[in-house]
């Protein structure tokens, strides 16, 4: 078996790798963001078989985050933002929303994705019956959370009152990936 394979078998040790390539990887795409942007949190995703990184990100100028925590009826949700830079260094598509629970104590019960390119539309949540699968949640005291993901995705169509339904004909697209970052605190 490979170390790679190892390092996949093992969720914990694919975490800790993957924060550790990330912090050598940092200093190279705080260059691609403007300088009033922080880096929270970093998506790696796969998707027709092209991979990229976005960025969950905060505003140090507004204070305003693409990563947040929300209390609804008793439970928590996380929802995470991940931007890639555009030209001048601000937040541009593909816009990729993951949003985790509702969170009871440190344990999400849903997922839910939602990608934004320029062209298009894409979503997997129970409301359109396209869920995705959540592998290898982590989340401690100090607001550090890491997971897999993995989805079909529904090609949408806008409607006039600002909502979606699914393209008629439409073909799924299949995205998977990662995240490691951290939640700020309230």
């Amino acid at each position: 078996m490979t170390a790679l394979a190892q390092i996949r078998r093992q969720p914990a040790l694919a975490a800790f790798t993957t924060v550790c390539l990330l912090c050598l990887a940092g200093a190279g795409v705080a260059q691609d963001l403007a300088s009033n942007w922080e880096i929270l949190g970093t998506f790696t995703v796969t998707m027709d078989d092209e991979e990229t990184e976005l960025y969950a990100v905060r505003d140090t100028e507004t204070g305003n985050a693409t990563l947040s925590r929300q209390s609804e009826n008793g439970a928590e949700l996380i929802q995470i933002t991940g931007v890639t830079p555009n030209d001048d260094g601000q937040p541009g598509v593909p816009i990729l929303t993951v949003t985790l629970g509702p969170y009871v104590g440190k344990n999400p019960f849903g997922i839910s994705v939602d990608l934004r390119e320029a062209d298009r539309v894409l979503m997997a949540n129970r409301t359109i019956e396209t869920e995705a699968v959540l592998n290898s949640v982590a989340l401690d005291d100090a607001g550090n959370l890491s997971f897999a993901f993995a989805a079909e995705l529904s090609v949408m169509t806008p409607l006039a009152d600002g909502g979606f339904e699914t393209a008629a004909g439409a073909v799924p697209a299949s995205i998977s990936g990662t995240f490691v970052g951290r939640v700020p605190r309230q």
